[in-house]
């Protein structure tokens, strides 16, 4: 349904044209949700380390609570609880400012800068072994910066991601607070069709909804299988949606 925001935007124009399709997924994403969904529960029921990715934004803001999330995570990768990822995107001072804060960073991390053969070749072989440790990807080309997000959420148990664009990908999303004002819209919604959590404006609560999430296998198992309910309902087609209306000249 549309909310209040998007009617105002919509006022003046005929009901008659206009189409609620959905979110705009890829393709790769929403043809192996119900695969991608099954690897997820199998490695949370095997107590596999939690695969978490989290990914800086086109603009690089959000530096502090970036920071804040590495912090509380990285015990919980030392104990083999939590296999960390993160995409610089092309924002490669973020790794400076990340090893500038933590001492010792560089050497927890295994690189993945500006190969993005070698990030596909890392990202299909995923499924097939149980990884550890924290991975960092970066790459210049912002094609490629940006498209390491979608490779890696298909691989993952939880996504670290403000309510931007990501809020409606199909992957369990942890939201950090929104920067952008009409991404409170994202969090709302996300957390209302049950495929996320609440938005986490704060250090506290962040670090609260990530040890639920890591603590309550069954709680991450049932967000897991919501992604599966929800592609029935068709709420990830919108990308095919909109090309059979073009099709049909709507």
């Amino acid at each position: 349904m549309l909310n209040g925001m998007a009617k105002k935007s919509l006022k003046g124009i005929p009901e008659s044209d206009i189409y609620e399709v959905g979110h705009y997924i890829d393709h790769e994403l929403v043809s192996n949700i119900e695969k991608d969904v099954e690897a997820r529960v199998n490695r949370i029921k095997k107590d596999e380390p939690t695969r978490i990715l989290t990914s800086v934004g086109g603009a690089g803001a959000g530096a502090k609570s970036f920071l804040e999330i590495v912090n509380h995570l990285i015990p919980k990768v030392k104990e083999g609880k939590v296999a960390l990822f993160i995409n610089l995107g092309d924002h490669l001072d973020m790794y400076e400012f990340l090893k500038k804060k933590i001492s010792g960073f560089e050497n927890m991390c295994i690189t993945h800068f500006d190969r993005y053969d070698e990030t596909k070749e890392f990202v299909n072989k995923m499924d097939k072994s149980m990884i550890k440790g924290i991975h960092i990807f970066y790459h210049k080309n912002i094609f490629e910066a940006v498209y390491s997000t979608n490779l890696l959420m298909r691989h993952v148990e939880l996504l670290i991601t403000k309510p931007s664009e990501l809020a409606f990908y199909p992957v369990v999303k942890v939201m950090m607070k929104h920067i952008g004002g009409h991404e409170v819209y994202g969090a709302i919604h996300a957390q209302e069709i049950g495929d996320s959590t609440f938005e986490c404006p704060d250090k506290k609560s962040m670090s609260e909804m990530l040890d639920r999430l890591l603590t309550d296998k069954e709680l991450l198992i049932h967000l897991n299988k919501q992604i599966v309910k929800l592609k029935a309902t068709g709420i990830y087609d919108g990308g095919y949606k909109a090309i059979e209306l073009a099709v049909k000249g709507k």
